[in-house]
């Protein structure tokens, strides 16, 4: 199936999500109910709900508060995963980055990392953040080296911050300033496109 891809990297690219995508019975419907993908944060409390997924959604179109791309194998063009910014504040400049990769076979091979830092660059130069900022549980050792590959620094814990079942879960804040992580970090992302839009 053909995509169309918004941000084109080496491997995959990003795009806005098409409508078979949120479909119930698609990929990313069901990643939403694969408790597996959710040992380390608080998404999956409740089933997943035909109007819950459509709602989320639809909130990308607003263009209010969250901003959502989805990860397309450049090969196949399957959706694997996908990259998000919500609750933005267009006044201070900031958004919550978040992502996930859904697809069991492409975890592990860098995906994250590389998407993780495309969609920053995008956040920084595209969309005129000054911060970007993620929460992450001490217990989610890989989206730590996600966020640590990228360029985040650790600024707190809030101890305790997630209880799933009898688990207390500690949770990092980490954050980055664009005048930090540019001169750092940017020629080196431009490299993960085909050619750098930015």
């Amino acid at each position: 199936m053909t995509i169309k891809r918004f941000l084109i990297g080496q491997r995959f690219s990003l795009a806005g999500l098409r409508e078979c995508d949120v479909a119930e019975g698609a990929p990313y419907y069901q990643w939403m109910d694969n408790l597996d993908l959710d040992i380390h944060t608080e998404r999956g409390r409740f089933p997943n709900h035909p109007t819950k997924h459509r709602s989320y959604y639809e909130r990308t179109g607003a263009g209010n508060d969250l901003v959502m791309l989805g990860i397309y194998d450049n090969e196949s063009g399957r959706h694997i995963g996908n990259v998000s910014y919500k609750d933005i504040n267009w006044q201070s400049r900031r958004g919550f980055l978040g992502y996930i990769i859904g697809e069991k076979e492409y975890a592990g091979q860098g995906i994250a990392s590389e998407a993780v830092g495309m969609f920053m660059l995008y956040g920084f130069q595209k969309l005129n953040f000054r911060r970007i900022f993620t929460t992450i549980a001490l217990s989610n050792v890989g989206s730590i080296k996600v966020a640590e590959r990228n360029g985040f620094e650790r600024e707190g814990i809030m101890k305790k911050h997630i209880q799933s079942g009898d688990r207390e879960l500690d949770v990092a804040m980490f954050g980055v300033m664009a005048s930090d992580w540019m001169p750092v970090h940017a020629d080196r992302t431009r490299t993960l496109f085909k050619s750098s839009p930015f």
